[in-house]
């Protein structure tokens, strides 16, 4: 299975944004709303965008090579992050 760089980082890259996004929903759902909250929001739409754009047209020629294993390794660690913070906030 061959697994680019451009397709791990644009992972991570929308794990990232869907984190800003469910944080700054939740702190808007509990408060009043603030810039601070809307503005993490809006990043985090915008980091999704850019992890799907950058899996759809890799920039650079490098990224179109497999994946080396550290990548792997730090996606792993991405999704669990990711999962204990929606975890902790929705417990």
């Amino acid at each position: 299975m061959n697994v680019r760089k451009a397709d791990l980082n644009g992972y991570i890259l929308v794990l990232m944004g869907l984190q800003f996004v469910f944080i700054n929903w939740m702190t808007l759902r509990e408060t009043e709303a603030n810039m601070a909250a809307v503005g993490g929001t809006v990043l985090g739409f915008l980091a999704v965008g850019l992890g799907i754009y950058e899996r759809r047209n890799p920039l650079y020629e490098t990224q179109t090579e497999p994946a080396p294993t550290y990548l792997y390794v730090f996606a792993a660690i991405a999704t669990v992050a990711f999962v204990a913070v929606v975890w902790a906030r929705v417990i």
